[in-house]
């Protein structure tokens, strides 16, 4: 099955096809990237808050027993 789109030129269904596939493995390549990049930057982001929490907590318990006596 062939269509002319340039005059002399034949394009196969099979070139629409391997376009297609190449054009969909590269958008899928850059949709896992961007998944990939906004877990990291969402788990970076929790990551440090928690640090911090847990650095306000460690002092909080250090400070604690300098109070009482």
């Amino acid at each position: 099955m062939n269509s002319t789109t340039i005059v002399g030129r034949k394009v196969r269904v099979k070139d629409y096809c391997d376009f297609s596939s190449s054009f969909a493995l590269s958008m899928a390549a850059f949709v896992l990237h961007a998944l990939q990049f906004t877990f990291t930057v969402l788990y970076v982001h929790m990551f440090e808050s928690r640090m911090k929490s847990l650095v306000t907590e460690q002092k909080q318990l250090n400070e604690a027993p300098h109070d009482r006596s």
